[in-house]
């Protein structure tokens, strides 16, 4: 198990988690909790930090920076620009922003939209540790 580490130290050393199968965990401090408004009475306790967040993931190095580096932008690609149906950010509507990251944004202020806060919040307020399992494989759609 690798250990508690912050969103910008995943960021900046995203090149030496492996890419391979395997399970991550991520927690949040109390504060962060409180400004959620998520209870974290009876979470498993890692230090100050709450565990709120389990997945699991065939490339834990590209399912990691997609959770530590995605986008809430209100456009699609930068040569499409084309807004999607009722505002939704076209990223979000396609499944390209993680759902870790929408959670925080709609906890945090009721849209999807609010990439600064969400970064504010995973740099300041939790952590994230990871564990490799080659056993881990891309699920079957049913």
């Amino acid at each position: 198990m690798s250990k508690l580490k912050t969103n910008n130290k995943i960021i900046e050393n995203i090149k030496s988690i492996p890419k391979v199968g395997g399970v991550y965990f991520w927690y949040i401090d109390r504060e962060g909790a409180t400004k959620l408004g998520i209870p974290i009475d009876g979470c498993t306790v890692k230090g100050e930090y709450y565990l709120i967040y389990i997945g699991e993931s065939k490339d834990l190095r590209e399912r990691l920076e997609w959770h530590t580096t995605g986008k809430h932008t209100l456009f699609g690609t930068p040569t499409t620009k084309l807004k999607s149906d009722f505002g939704v950010p076209t990223n979000i509507k396609s499944g390209f922003l993680s759902g870790l990251r929408q959670k925080l944004s709609a906890l945090l202020f009721g849209n999807w939209h609010s990439k600064k806060a969400v970064d504010e919040l995973m740099d300041n307020h939790m952590r994230v540790e990871y564990q490799t399992n080659p056993e881990c494989k891309q699920l079957p759609l049913i």
